[in-house]
């Protein structure tokens, strides 16, 4: 099944949607995917235990452009500041 979901970057997008149906737990696609970084408080933070600090310092040290998709850059920073 092809379904259509919401993108803030690209618009409404066409892509493959939840090929099993459960009658207890049914799934669905709420968005097409996270911006680059939507999540980093959370990762950092919460599951690598770093503080506000910690991850405000990195910022300031390491280069986000978001132009770069890899990430690379701000891997390469936490791996270095540990």
């Amino acid at each position: 099944m092809v379904i259509t979901v919401p993108d803030e970057e690209l618009g409404p997008i066409r892509m493959q949607g939840v090929a099993s149906k459960l009658s207890q737990t049914p799934g669905h696609v709420e968005h097409a995917g996270q911006p680059m970084g939507a999540s980093n408080d959370l990762v950092y933070g919460q599951w690598l235990g770093m503080s506000r600090e910690e991850i405000d310092a990195l910022r300031r040290r390491v280069s986000c452009d978001p132009s770069d998709r890899s990430g690379f850059a701000f891997v390469q920073g936490i791996a270095s500041s540990r």
